[in-house]
């Protein structure tokens, strides 16, 4: 996990150079960023409140403080290089909370790692891109 998190300071603190140089650029990749980190948190909620195994409830509990941490440095990032980011879901992603949500209770924790695969592969893309 803290390899993880040291990642993301790295990827959050080259923001301006990750993002390419015009300003839509930086917007597009900051705002891409901050909903793959809430979807983080908020589906990690939902395996903490409603899962059943404990390794899926440890993972949710190490994410949700992984991507609380680097909230906060997303936004400050965001903030010094002029961009603004945001607070709330897409639709796509809500969808996949939703999803979460309405999970099978049998079946969450299976449901929860495997969106986090899919969500970690996707977010490694934008910072790679």
């Amino acid at each position: 996990m803290k390899r993880l998190a040291l990642s993301l300071v790295v990827c959050l603190i080259t923001l301006p150079v990750r993002a390419g140089d015009g300003e839509g650029a930086k917007q597009d990749f900051a705002q891409k960023a901050a909903v793959s980190n809430i979807f983080e948190i908020e589906a990690a909620k939902i395996e903490i409140s409603q899962g059943r195994a404990v390794a899926a409830k440890q993972f949710a509990q190490d994410m949700l403080r992984d991507h609380g941490r680097a909230a906060g440095l997303l936004s400050a990032a965001a903030r010094n290089d002029g961009v603004t980011v945001s607070q709330s879901l897409d639709a796509q992603h809500q969808q996949k909370i939703d999803a979460l949500k309405n999970s099978d209770p049998a079946n969450l924790d299976q449901a929860y790692l495997s969106t986090q695969v899919t969500a970690h592969q996707q977010t490694y893309e934008l910072f790679v891109a």
